[in-house]
């Protein structure tokens, strides 16, 4: 394996500019993301309203793409690691259609096993797209810059005119058309060519060190998670149950933040370059963790678009970074088992948080209690910081 080698300074922040497979293959992760943001918002509702789940019922089929989502990316990480992720990224888009296409005409029984292949799809996209990017870090360095951009484009672009055409129609035949996103999405998906090299497999006992020498990184990914998920549902419960705003009112209140998120990356990228990684990251860990303290004080809705403005340049900045480090401390062989236990973290820690947080906001004590999130955030920030090198490597096979 050849080390790492840091690349020489420079004062340009202009980014390589993409040729047309890069930039269908993104426009594939805005849709099958958007599409996935919809169906993961709307099939707790549908089962509700249309299969009528009870409460209890709803929680558990949530749980089981949740579960079967994480289960799937230990083994998805040791299968794009020895396969053409591209091409596994696109069966896994295909599958996803398969899933909405069958909530159209779902029974509840059968609701639960499309969300259980909904969570086998998503660990199929999710790990083998972060994984295609890795690979190719030495070719384009804000590589996931652009994913994280990406992905935040489709949670308006796409979640904006889905909400809109459930409005006006009825939920099959959202369904379809989530179906027919999802598979114009394998197309594109399925365009970008893999790096000019082949992969060597890791020396003897490298691999298994490198992953190890992870755990800090995989905390500091699971708290900040936990902090986020958490704030974001008191976020959610502050703006129904104080303000009264119904799911068209609050999607508005988030709707500034996900814009936020899918439009400033590159420009906090140059931020990021200029005064490093280390600076930016605490910068980022400060505005996550202001949210956390003031979403409760909030007087307004609009405060609170305001404040989660605030997150979203946070999150901005800290997700590509913290997904560059996971790569550049792999071996090329070893990027998607690697990419695979920091989203394994993300989702633990989502889960924990969302379970917390309504606990959180029927406490007597719940203005102390967010300090908690924010505790969480600082520490996520300071250890991603530990992981991070001061500047950008390059991850070579």
């Amino acid at each position: 394996m050849t080390a790492p080698q840091e690349p020489e300074a420079s004062t340009s922040t202009a980014a390589p500019r993409k040729d047309n497979a890069s930039r269908s293959f993104l426009r594939g992760i805005t849709l099958i993301s958007g599409t996935t943001a919809v169906i993961e918002f709307v099939v707790p509702l549908y089962v509700g309203a249309a299969l009528d789940a009870t409460a209890s019922q709803t929680g558990q089929l949530v749980a089981t793409a949740l579960v079967t989502s994480v289960i799937s990316r230990f083994l998805v990480g040791r299968l794009v690691d020895r396969q053409s992720p591209q091409v596994i990224a696109a069966a896994g888009a295909l599958i996803y259609a398969a899933a909405c296409a069958g909530y159209a005409t779902a029974s509840l029984a059968s609701a639960f096993a499309f969300a259980a292949l909904s969570g086998v799809a998503s660990a199929l996209i999710w790990v083998s797209v972060s994984t295609v990017v890795g690979r190719r870090l030495h070719i384009e360095p804000y590589g996931f810059v652009d994913l994280f951009s990406s992905q935040q484009a489709g949670n308006w672009v796409i979640f904006t005119p889905a909400i809109i055409l459930l409005a006006y129609t009825n939920y099959t035949a959202l369904f379809y058309a989530l179906a027919v996103a999802a598979l114009v999405a394998v197309v594109y998906l399925a365009k970008l060519p893999a790096p000019p090299s082949r992969l060597r497999p890791a020396p003897l006992g490298q691999s298994s060190r490198k992953l190890r020498a992870q755990l800090p990184l995989l905390i500091a990914v699971a708290a900040m998670v936990l902090a986020e998920s958490g704030v974001s549902l008191l976020l959610l419960l502050q703006l129904q149950r104080q303000f009264g705003l119904g799911a068209a009112g609050a999607a508005l209140v988030f709707l500034p933040g996900a814009i936020a998120m899918s439009v400033l990356p590159r420009l906090l990228n140059r931020a990021v370059i200029r005064f490093g990684r280390k600076r930016m990251i605490v910068v980022a860990g400060t505005l996550t963790s202001l949210f956390a303290v003031l979403v409760l004080q909030a007087s307004s809705p609009a405060i609170l678009a305001i404040l989660w403005i605030l997150a979203a340049v946070g999150w901005a900045i800290i997700v590509p970074l913290q997904q560059a480090a996971a790569t550049e401390g792999s071996h090329h062989a070893t990027i998607g088992r690697s990419l695979s236990r920091v989203q394994i973290s993300s989702l633990l820690g989502g889960a924990m948080g969302t379970l917390t947080a309504g606990f959180i906001f029927d406490s007597s004590n719940r203005d102390m209690l967010v300090f908690v999130f924010a505790a969480l955030t600082i520490v996520g920030a300071a250890l991603t910081a530990k992981t991070l090198p001061s500047t950008t490597f390059q991850t070579q096979p």
